[in-house]
């Protein structure tokens, strides 16, 4: 029995102690992947909360889709806070048509509001007639039976009658009953179906409409748009189709907090779309705090005519918080419908923004750069430049820093007027919402972040400018109180030497900028599919927020291609719109062609050397080489195609392409990626790898084959001789090889195989 015990004791242990190094190695796992993700996700050592209000939800018509939603309490405090929406099609597909979808955040002031309401005394068959006639029997209807030729009569139908007679409680029912129709005559008819007399039908009730006028109490809410954006034409799009754009609302973090209504609007008269609103909230400390969010302004306003915009834009009375040490105001400004003189959606006016009656502020309501949507060759009018939005992209909003204007803890006045304007026919108008923001002090002397990297980045805005092979581009901005006047900024792939450069300038404080970085390592930069970049040593000193310093990016490598190829362009029936160019790494142009004739093919052999180079092809009105709308323009084409005498096309670029195309490309030395053999008779995985690769090689013989890897300069960095049969596999080892792309070429006395592959 003690044997038994002490076997069961022991059996009990080992499985605790199975137990325990499971749990070790899933706890270590967990804390593997959650640093490896927190890494991806942020720079920094900062926890990010997540708060998903809507998913997936089905905009099929006009109106909103609302959900009260749970945020942190009002003590957590968030260096940014950014939405991320998610557009996609439903089972149906998207909508033919660009809508303004717009978000909302609306919470409880603590204050209640009060509405007047009219009740009727009573209601029949749903309306509210001032005089109602109605008989409390069944009555009938006469007319002509054409079968028999004589009158007939059906019975009426029965009238529902709902009566509110308590008129301290008006709007609760006292009494239901079933009437019928009074008060009207019935046609006698001959047998040839002709009118011959008429019979009244009386009624046995006749009932005078009161009314009860109360006020309805109810909370008074604080509703704030957060973020707008226009759909695209999306008639094209399958049900598997999405897009993200994510907003920065950091300003709003006064609305988000404990229980939101979140609204989603979607305008559109027609099934549309999918919705999904996520929030990310980076805890940390921002670059001011804000104090109070307050509506000017909200609400669609007609455009040029007697009593419309200028009688919602008038003069609001604020009052700047006594602590407040800075204030600014922001504009959602887009235009929409129009008429003859195609206002607002196609017309460019301005607004004007007053502060104690003082203009102190001009703003063109305009986007110009329709025509290089990244969700380019949509099946509407894309490329029309527009009020403020292009279909599919985020509509722009414009901060005004009011500071110097305003007096805190004394009344001040804002206004908003929009340049003079008649409209003639149509309906032409403005969705117009103004916030005003104030704030505490900036939280930070030095304090420089990275916004963004422009390239490389694969992410989907950036697709127009992506992938390249020239110098980098960021954005940096300044979050501290001081100028900033230098900056140091690190950057390059992940696990290569980093470069350095050395900036110099003048930001005031919010202020940001472009930055281009120069790539001083030439093609061996690109040694990898993920770019690192951050920003240290703001003028000269400790940066004294270190959490928004660095930023990472996927990004794609461009195609490599052998030097025989050409370019293959056929005009359409406007070849003065059209030119071509191709740049090397310095930006130095070394092809170039334009003055084109209208409907001619155009065939341009390339002999470039090694290296890296872009292609550009513009069009001066913005509509391509083909487009729907614009039939008289013709159809175009272009293409890099191979070199005589071989026949086929190595890359094909889309005609409806608006503005312009820039196509970013390698070359190696004298060899083509479009062999006679296509690069389907080579299968490599995984692709990319570690460094180890399974190629398998359907040759359909037995031959002699040299296997050649070489790099994007055309230096062999592996070389072997095999004995190569149909369908034949072995491994090929790369490993000790820096990160980057390499191109794999099996020749043998038949055929060539080529195949791009990547270290990662």
């Amino acid at each position: 029995m003690n044997n038994m015990f002490s076997l069961n004791r022991f059996r009990i242990f080992v499985i605790f102690v199975k137990i325990y190094k499971m749990l070790n190695k899933t706890i270590a796992i967990f804390f593997i992947l959650f640093s490896f993700f927190s890494k991806n996700l942020i720079a920094g050592n900062e926890d990010t909360i997540k708060v998903r209000s809507h998913y997936k939800e089905h905009w099929s018509w006009y109106g909103s889709i609302d959900k009260w939603t749970v945020f942190p309490d009002t003590n957590q405090r968030y260096r940014k806070i950014l939405l991320k929406y998610t557009l996609g099609c439903p089972t149906g597909g998207c909508s033919d048509w660009d809508y303004t979808t717009q978000i909302f955040a609306s919470k409880k002031t603590g204050l209640i509001d009060s509405q007047l309401v009219r009740y009727p005394s009573f209601t029949i068959n749903g309306q509210t007639p001032d005089t109602a006639y109605f008989n409390t029997h069944i009555t009938y209807t006469y007319f002509f039976n054409t079968t028999t030729h004589t009158t007939d009569s059906t019975a009426n139908p029965t009238l529902p009658v709902i009566v509110h007679g308590d008129s301290i409680h008006p709007a609760d029912t006292t009494q239901t009953f079933i009437a019928y129709k009074g008060n009207y005559y019935n046609r006698i008819y001959s047998v040839t179906g002709q009118i011959t007399d008429s019979i009244y039908v009386g009624a046995d009730s006749t009932w005078y409409m009161r009314y009860y006028n109360r006020y309805n109490h109810f909370p008074q809410m604080n509703k704030i748009e957060i973020a707008r954006m226009m759909t695209p034409y999306g008639g094209n799009y399958n049900a598997n189709w999405s897009n993200i754009y994510y907003f920065d609302i950091t300003d709003y973090a006064k609305m988000l907090n404990d229980s939101v209504l979140i609204y989603a609007f979607y305008s559109g008269w027609s099934d549309g779309y999918t919705v999904t609103l996520d929030f990310e909230m980076i805890q940390g400390t921002p670059p001011r705090d804000v104090l109070k969010v307050e509506k000017l302004w909200d609400g669609y306003f007609y455009y040029g005519k007697p009593n419309s915009i200028e009688n919602y834009l008038v003069s609001k009375n604020v009052t700047i918080p006594s602590n407040a040490i800075n204030s600014m105001v922001r504009i959602y400004p887009s235009g929409h419908g129009y008429d003859n003189s195609e206002c607002s959606e196609f017309c460019s006016k301005k607004y004007y923004l007053k502060v104690n009656g003082i203009q102190r502020f001009e703003q063109l309501i305009w986007r110009n750069d329709c025509g290089l949507n990244p969700l380019w060759a949509q099946p509407g009018t894309w490329i029309y430049d527009r009020a403020g939005w292009c279909p599919g992209t985020k509509t722009i909003s414009y901060d005004h820093e009011i500071t110097p204007f305003v007096i805190p803890g004394t009344l001040d006045s804002i206004n908003m007027d929009m340049e003079p304007y008649v409209s003639v026919g149509g309906d032409a108008g403005y969705q117009i919402t103004g916030t005003l923001f104030t704030y505490t002090a900036p939280n930070f002397i030095n304090d420089a972040t990275l916004e963004d990297i422009i390239n490389p980045n694969n992410r989907f805005d950036l697709n127009r400018l992506n992938p390249i092979c020239e110098e980098p581009k960021v954005i940096i901005k300044n979050n501290g109180s001081d100028p900033l006047t230098s900056l140091r900024i690190k950057y390059g792939c992940v696990g290569n030497t980093l470069s350095t450069y050395n900036w110099t300038g003048n930001l005031n404080f919010l202020q940001s900028q472009e930055v281009v970085l120069p790539n001083t390592q030439a093609y061996s930069f690109w040694n990898g599919n993920r770019f690192i970049a951050y920003v240290e040593n703001p003028n000269g000193t400790n940066d004294q927020q270190p959490y928004n310093d660095t930023l990472y990016s996927r990004f794609n490598l461009p195609p490599t291609y052998g030097n025989k190829m050409c370019i293959v362009i056929k005009t359409n029936n406007l070849p003065q719109e059209n030119s071509w160019y191709i740049f090397n790494q310095a930006g130095d142009t070394i092809l170039n062609r334009s003055q084109l004739i209208a409907n001619r093919y155009y065939r341009d052999t390339l002999n470039l050397a090694p290296g890296c180079y872009q292609f550009e092809i513009n069009d001066l009105g913005c509509d391509g080489l083909s487009w729907w709308a614009n039939p008289g323009q013709g159809t175009g084409t272009i293409a890099f195609a191979k070199v005589a005498p071989e026949v086929g096309v190595i890359k094909s670029f889309n005609a409806d392409f608006g503005c312009k195309i820039i196509h970013n490309f390698n070359i190696i030395d004298n060899t083509s990626i479009n062999d006679s053999k296509t690069n389907n008779n080579v299968i490599v995985f995984p692709n990319p790898s570690n460094g180890i690769f399974s190629v398998i090689v359907s040759s359909g013989k037995t031959e002699n084959a040299d296997i050649n890897v070489c790099d994007v300069l055309g230096k062999i960095i592996y070389s072997k001789k095999i004995i190569i049969e149909d369908n034949i596999s072995f491994n090929l080892s790369l490993t000790g090889e820096k990160s980057g792309l390499y191109i794999m070429k099996i020749k043998t006395a038949t055929y060539n195989f080529t195949k791009q592959i990547i270290i990662n």
